[in-house]
């Protein structure tokens, strides 16, 4: 976390000193007109910009799997340049001026809101499927646990259970709800029936198991 802190910081602290640096030396260059000013506001925002980006999350992904602060960073190299432009050009295309530097900010938020927007449908999107897919993962969990605590017979009898359960429908439905609950609370009675009778056959649970789970296929298909 303090390493993360510190390197957010330089980059903050680079940025700043390279404004300042920017700031000074179109004012040695160039005429502080009306262009120039509004230039040099648009370059400040672009660094800001920049700064927010650089402090954000670093695995925060928008297109093309990049980082947030690589779409920032070229928002920032456009405007410096077209910065440069019209402060060369000494306030002639001063319209022009206006609407490009609008335009590379306008640009520079829409995309980073659509990109937000769609990670954000995204992570919905796979939390669905999580919570969906639950059920499966949690019985296949009990039924892989309880296949490494039996061995001979017991043994093959989960192993038929946890093939009918691989091939079974991975998402639930809200029909399914009801026989879910039914087939972990058998699942976790045969876990506790080889736990504490050793002796004991399995066949009639396993047989059970295996019904209820084509059961719950029926249902998930309609």
């Amino acid at each position: 976390m303090s390493k993360e802190i510190s390197k957010h910081n330089i980059a903050i602290g680079v940025l700043y000193i390279a404004f300042m640096a920017y700031a000074l030396i179109c004012s040695i260059v160039f005429q502080r007109n009306i262009v120039f000013w509004v230039e040099i506001c648009f370059s400040l925002i672009a660094f800001l910009l920049s700064g927010v980006a650089m402090t954000s999350a670093e695995d925060q992904k928008l297109v093309f799997n990049l980082p947030l602060y690589c779409l920032a960073s070229v928002y920032l190299v456009l405007q410096i340049l077209a910065s440069l432009f019209f402060m060369g050009l000494q306030g002639s295309c001063e319209p022009w001026c206006y609407a490009i530097n609008v335009s590379l900010l306008a640009v520079y938020l829409c995309a980073l809101l659509a990109t937000r927007a769609t990670l954000s449908h995204i992570v919905q999107v796979d939390k669905s499927a999580e919570q969906q897919t639950s059920f499966v993962n949690a019985l296949m969990l009990e039924l892989e646990t309880m296949r490494d605590r039996t061995e001979g017979e017991r043994k093959k009898k989960i192993e038929e259970v946890i093939d009918v359960a691989r091939y079974s429908n991975l998402r639930s439905c809200d029909a399914s709800q009801e026989i879910e609950e039914v087939i972990l609370e058998t699942a976790k009675n045969l876990s506790a029936v080889i736990q504490d009778e050793p002796n004991s056959s399995i066949t009639d649970m396993t047989n059970r198991i295996s019904e209820q789970l084509k059961r719950r296929d029926r249902i998930c298909k309609k």
